[in-house]
């Protein structure tokens, strides 16, 4: 009988049983595009009174993010290792795209004057991106069964949860 591979065998059954396939992102990425870019992202920037800054500002990543989706569209087999980059970007995109629409909500409809608002939103979007990105960077490195690991599988199984609190060794009995 043939052995597993040392990857294969090293790999926790989490990943195993919870991974996506291609099909999979294709959907993913027309779901979030149509809806969250597209629908909840673009209409607010079209609405009246309409302002060619804030649209063109806010259309800029939603064309590029549309044209790099295509990819993933037409070949979601071939591309199928930078699809998580691509979300990643994505989301980033997502968040820039609702910053334009608070700002256009603000200083078109509420009648917010002057730059100190725009300044202030812009840094405490900056700071949440990076708090993010170094939150997720700490708890992807943060060594096995702890951080993002430990969360996720507390969601499928919560006993395990109190079970891990109390048992140091990161061994889960809770069957997957």
């Amino acid at each position: 009988m043939n052995k597993p591979k040392k990857q294969e065998r090293d790999l926790p059954n989490f990943y195993l049983t919870h991974m996506q396939f291609p099909t999979e992102n294709r959907q993913n990425v027309v779901a979030f595009l149509l809806l969250f870019m597209d629908f909840l992202g673009v209409l607010p920037l079209l609405s009246d009174p309409f302002h060619r800054g804030f649209f063109w500002a806010g259309m800029i990543p939603v064309i590029l993010m549309n044209m790099c989706g295509i990819v993933y569209l037409v070949a979601p087999f071939k591309f199928e290792r930078s699809y998580f980059l691509y979300m990643g970007v994505l989301g980033v995109a997502v968040a820039y795209l609702y910053f334009i629409v608070s700002q256009k909500l603000m200083y078109v409809h509420v009648g917010v004057e002057g730059p100190l608002y725009g300044v202030i939103s812009a840094v405490l979007l900056v700071a949440a991106l990076v708090f993010f990105q170094i939150f997720n960077y700490r708890m992807l490195y943060s060594g096995p069964m702890t951080g993002w690991m430990r969360i996720l599988q507390a969601s499928i199984c919560p006993r395990s949860l109190l079970r891990q609190v109390w048992d140091t060794s990161g061994l889960n009995s809770c069957s997957l």
